[in-house]
């Protein structure tokens, strides 16, 4: 349910001049917040019928407000998980967070390169070299998080972050795992380009970015 203060503080900043015919509700409703249906009553009785609002010059934008609003799907780039993984853990909820925002960084980094790419934009492209430098940086951050929750120190093999049907985020590997990485070096995360600080991954990820890569030096 809408909270009534707020729902009334949004039909005041739509038209204050209101003031007086709702203010009243919301004082008697901090009085008794028991009583919040009544008061939710009144408040729809008063929109509904007072003569003034029949032909109010903004009696759509009110109406609005109590318009359920669809929430914004957020996109993301995790994978599900399949029978060839092996799950290691569930990610506790601070880890999950942390890398469900590193995720639309990265997303929206891919975004900002298409357009930079489009339009050729150095101001563009420099925003994106500096914001992947960032992410990488992170991303080296959240891994040495990682492996000490789920104490994969002693694992030289691939891991990486996928979704589980419920919905939660969980560290996983393949069944058979591939004779890949280095004992102590991060692996993916998510499912993007493994933001490893060394020339060779740094040179990857400005191409992968569609940038040229700086001169040896």
């Amino acid at each position: 349910m809408k909270d009534l203060n707020k729902t009334i503080d949004r039909i005041l900043k739509v038209d204050p001049t209101l003031e007086e015919k709702l203010i009243p509700i919301k004082n008697k409703l901090k009085k008794f917040p028991g009583r919040s249906m009544n008061y939710w009553k009144e408040l729809l009785d008063f929109l509904n019928t007072d003569p003034s609002l029949v032909n109010h010059p903004k009696r759509t934008e009110i109406s609005k407000i109590f318009t359920k609003r669809k929430a914004r799907q957020q996109l993301n780039s995790f994978e599900m998980i399949t029978p060839n993984d092996h799950v290691i853990g569930v990610l506790p909820e601070n880890l999950a967070d942390e890398i469900k925002r590193h995720d639309r960084e990265y997303i929206a980094i891919s975004k900002m390169n298409v357009e930079a790419v489009l339009t050729k934009s150095s101001e563009l492209r420099a925003q994106v070299l500096r914001r992947g430098n960032l992410l990488e940086i992170h991303n080296k951050k959240i891994w040495f998080k990682l492996r000490d929750h789920f104490q994969l120190w002693d694992r030289s093999h691939y891991c990486t972050i996928k979704k589980l049907e419920s919905g939660l985020l969980a560290m996983a590997e393949p069944v058979q795992p591939p004779n890949v990485g280095m004992p102590g070096r991060p692996q993916q995360l998510p499912n993007g380009p493994s933001f490893r600080i060394d020339p060779n991954i740094f040179k990857q990820f400005l191409q992968f970015l569609g940038l040229e890569p700086p001169p040896e030096e």
